[in-house]
């Protein structure tokens, strides 16, 4: 996401060091297949967070609804096609850094619950306009 003060927009120009990002994921059933439903509630726990090394407690330690945040890609619950967004997701400071912190995704069907991920995120800057964010998996970005 670009830096910026929109509601699209990731880093602000006074707080540009690191990187945010929108994530789109697809819920899927238990053989890997896309389950193609709407209405479907995600939601999140973020635990573990470290800011340079110092424990930043745990932000979220219930389960909390993903969306809708400022991004307009998010919404409270998945699209027709089973898909949602994490926006905007990674961290930004005025200057160099390294966060990390733990995420948990479950989808919320009625009353029902079911964990379907865990993220164990490291994002860092070392200089201006620049970041990386990884969950050693499949999130791996940066910017220059």
């Amino acid at each position: 996401m670009p830096t910026g003060t929109g509601n699209n927009d990731g880093c602000t120009p006074g707080q540009d060091y690191g990187i945010k990002v929108a994530v789109k994921y697809q819920v899927n059933d238990t053989n890997g297949q896309p389950i193609n439903k709407g209405n479907m509630k995600p939601q999140e726990k973020v635990t573990g967070t470290t800011f340079n090394g110092t424990s930043q407690g745990d932000p979220v330690p219930n389960w909390s609804d993903m969306g809708p945040s400022r991004n307009s890609q998010t919404s409270r619950t998945t699209n027709a096609s089973g898909q949602f967004f994490d926006a905007p997701y990674g961290a930004c400071a005025g200057g160099p850094f390294t966060y990390t912190f733990n995420q948990s995704i479950s989808i919320l069907v009625g009353s029902k619950r079911f964990t379907v991920r865990a993220n164990s995120v490291t994002v860092s800057s070392s200089a201006e306009g620049a970041g990386t964010i990884s969950n050693g998996s499949d999130i791996q970005t940066s910017r220059q």
